[in-house]
């Protein structure tokens, strides 16, 4: 069609190039701004679903009058299996996916040759991939399967927490690492503007190093504190025996 105009404006091979080659951009760059819009939706559902949970939190904490952190603690495991099994909707959307030529971290690429060749490497055609059919990585594989471990991981550990918000602190911090370089590969990441630095990379860094080290030192002050009690107790038990 575009030649068929071209012809009759007259128009030379040069100017049919450079006419191609503009709309070649105007539609990659709808393309783009489409991308980052379904992005920046689902980042607004996925906000949203958490505050609604986190006030849920709250109401039941203050209604059945326990401690808000030993709350988060309860609730920390089964949004674990929910991040696991709902990332398989994205597997049913053919969405989340990610790129097997090239892996972002903070702004550092890295090219990475022979992906493809992976034997759990998949091929989409949907609405994320503007139904072309494109070989990526199932980052929505990696996530789940992640949060499956951190889930048997955290569970394990729960009967012998130290203190209240220990488990809460330990899921966010396991989840922040995984989220960091299962980011990297993503296609429909969300940027800081002005930069190449991810926003849920950033955000999945400062979970993992705050939580994280919150979990380190309250897990020292409980010991201290156990220790302490302990040495309360037989410090009384020799007084009482004199």
């Amino acid at each position: 069609a575009l030649d068929e105009v071209a012809a009759e404006k007259g128009c030379t091979l040069t100017e049919r190039a450079r006419i191609q080659e503009e709309i070649t951009i105007i539609v990659e760059t709808a393309k783009a701004a489409a991308a980052r819009a379904k992005a920046r939706k689902r980042t607004f559902v996925i906000g949203g679903l958490l505050l609604m949970s986190a006030a849920a939190v709250i109401g039941v904490s203050i209604h059945k009058k326990i401690p808000f952190m030993r709350a988060l603690d309860m609730a920390s495991l089964p949004v674990m299996i929910g991040q696991t099994v709902g990332r398989w909707g994205n597997f049913f959307n053919g969405e989340a996916f990610g790129h097997t030529d090239k892996f972002e971290l903070f702004g550092l690429v890295a090219k990475t040759p022979g992906a493809e060749k992976l034997p759990w490497i998949m091929q989409v055609n949907s609405y994320a991939s503007d139904y072309d059919t494109l070989t990526v990585h199932p980052t929505f594989l990696y996530e789940s399967v992640w949060n499956l471990i951190g889930f048997l991981i955290i569970n394990g550990l729960y009967k012998k927490k130290k203190f209240d918000g220990q488990i809460v602190l330990s899921y966010l911090a396991w989840y922040g690492f995984g989220r960091m370089f299962i980011e990297g590969l993503r296609t429909d990441s969300l940027y800081i503007p002005g930069t190449s630095i991810r926003i849920s990379q950033l955000v999945g860094l400062a979970c993992f190093v705050g939580c994280g080290a919150l979990a380190v030192v309250g897990r020292i002050l409980a010991c201290k504190k156990a220790k302490a009690a302990v040495v309360a107790e037989e410090t009384q038990t020799e007084n009482e025996e004199k």
